[in-house]
């Protein structure tokens, strides 16, 4: 497979074809509070101490097996999805540089910056018929190639690389905790029970945490309008990703494929409003910014 098909097809996981417009907002203010209400209400990022609470016993929720499966489940497909959209909307850049950058604390060279929009060029510019979601990931590449470039000249590409990292490795090494403790508590043919089992992964948990505080550090220091560009950027495409992420599930019939159904891997995620869509995109990234600990207050 030639680079350039590789990038196209995607880092993982099949998306749907959901719209991704950048409409400024023509909805009158009073149904813009109904928009930001939806978006706040409809994401709910997993967090790895709601699960240790409840583990625990310090939460009053009842730790039925079922339900601490669940939630595992759910924690795993959420931080999955956010894994495969930065890496699907860099064009593979995030897991590739950024990520590892971050995780090693290593500083981020200008080419690798480059990637962003030679990625996307070479797609553009392979001479063959590219799908509307293979566009919509370059123009997500070349925005946040934008935004970079006005973080480099403020003094700040480091600083800003380190989000995109962030929520890089993040996304993934909490993934694995909850996927991990999601097949061991469901396979605990030794009776270890969920605190043993979910205590392997303390280290783990820690070490998010420590990325986290870097992560959030570095935000802050950004200007504000890096910022606000950050955020709706996370907004705008990681919306479009986890509203349109879908699984296949091959059904077979004497050992032949018989029939494949498509379902969205976050059925709560809501579909973005046909008016108002930057105040639905703006408060979607700060509530995924928020999710992820970058940021504490309103």
């Amino acid at each position: 497979m030639k680079f350039s098909d590789w990038l196209k097809v995607g880092t993982a996981g099949v998306l749907g074809a959901v719209g991704c417009g950048g409409d400024i907002d023509s909805q009158p203010p009073k149904d813009n509070v109904g928009i930001v209400q939806s978006a706040q209400s409809s994401l709910k990022v997993p967090q790895l101490s709601d699960l240790e609470r409840k583990v625990s016993g310090l939460s009053p929720e009842e730790s039925s097996k079922e339900g601490l499966l669940e939630q595992a489940d759910y924690g795993e497909r959420f931080h999955s999805s956010v894994s495969l959209f930065v890496g699907n909307y860099t064009l593979g850049v995030s897991s590739g540089w950024l990520g590892y950058r971050f995780e090693h604390q290593e500083k981020v060279e200008p080419w690798e910056i480059e990637k962003l929009r030679s990625n996307a060029l070479a797609i553009r510019n392979n001479g063959e018929d590219n799908s509307a979601y293979t566009l919509r990931r370059c123009d997500a590449a070349e925005e946040l190639y934008g935004i970079m470039k006005r973080a480099e000249k403020e003094g700040h590409l480091d600083e800003a690389t380190k989000v995109i990292g962030y929520f890089d490795r993040a996304s993934s090494r909490t993934q694995s905790v909850f996927s991990s403790f999601k097949f061991f508590y469901g396979n605990d043919s030794n009776n270890e029970g969920p605190r043993n089992i979910l205590g392997r992964y303390g280290e783990d948990a820690a070490e998010v945490g420590d990325m986290t505080e870097r992560a959030r550090t570095a935000f802050g220091s950004l200007s504000e309008d890096v910022r606000s560009e950050l955020t709706m950027w996370v907004g705008r495409y990681g919306h479009d990703a986890l509203q349109g992420m879908n699984a296949e599930t091959i059904f077979f019939k004497d050992n032949q494929p018989d029939r494949v159904t498509r379902a969205r891997v976050l059925p709560d995620v809501p579909v973005a409003p046909t008016f108002g869509k930057d105040t639905f995109y703006r408060q979607f990234g700060e509530n995924l910014l928020k999710g992820y600990g970058l940021v504490t207050t309103s």
